[in-house]
């Protein structure tokens, strides 16, 4: 309630305009939610699947996107422009999940000569999964530090310079991928 009537305060707009923004807000949180999941739990598996957790070499081949899209979110979020942020942020999502179609890591696995192309893959895709941690932590941090969790890493993804691409090193071990939100209807009776 106080945040909405900061909001109104702030922004000129009445409360009936506030809230139309607010729904769509929630409804596209959920989207980008959904599709950070999925792309999290993809590259966590794959990562754990193919390199036992361990994280590979550097490899900058989505670094222009990421860092395009922590501009533009960064940006959007200093205007109080939050539903432009979240498409900034889901345009990442959408780039890391096409990464993986384009790139295809479950065939390079099967190709022992296409292991170092299969290591710069699985980087990129673990590395977009934590700058995405940072981009989502202003609006879902507890599901944002379970990333960071996941990637066992230090700190909180709460903080910008956390951002910049290239940060997770060569060699860390990553812990057990886990779904960020289990399906209720496979939770164990109580």
């Amino acid at each position: 309630e106080a945040i909405v009537a900061a909001r109104v305060k702030l922004s000129g707009l009445n409360r009936e305009q506030i809230d139309a923004i607010t729904r769509i807000e929630r409804i596209q949180t959920r989207e980008v939610t959904a599709g950070g999941e999925a792309t999290s739990n993809r590259a966590l598996n794959m990562l754990t699947r193919y390199r036992n957790g361990i994280v590979p070499a550097v490899s900058n081949e989505l670094e222009a996107e990421a860092t395009a899209a922590v501009n533009a979110a960064r940006a959007h979020l200093n205007s109080f422009e939050l539903q432009e942020a979240l498409v900034a942020i889901w345009g990442l999502v959408n780039r890391a999940n096409a990464f993986v179609e384009q790139t295809q890591p479950f065939k390079l696995a099967k190709d022992p000569t296409q292991a170092a192309r299969l290591d710069s893959v699985l980087y990129t895709l673990v590395e977009s999964c934590r700058v995405l941690a940072v981009l989502l932590w202003p609006f879902i941090p507890g599901t944002a530090e379970k990333i960071y969790a996941q990637l066992q890493l230090p700190g909180s993804p709460g903080v910008w310079s956390q951002s910049a691409w290239g940060l997770l090193p060569a060699g860390h071990q990553i812990g057990a991928p886990t779904p960020l939100f289990p399906r209720k209807d496979l939770a164990p009776a109580k």
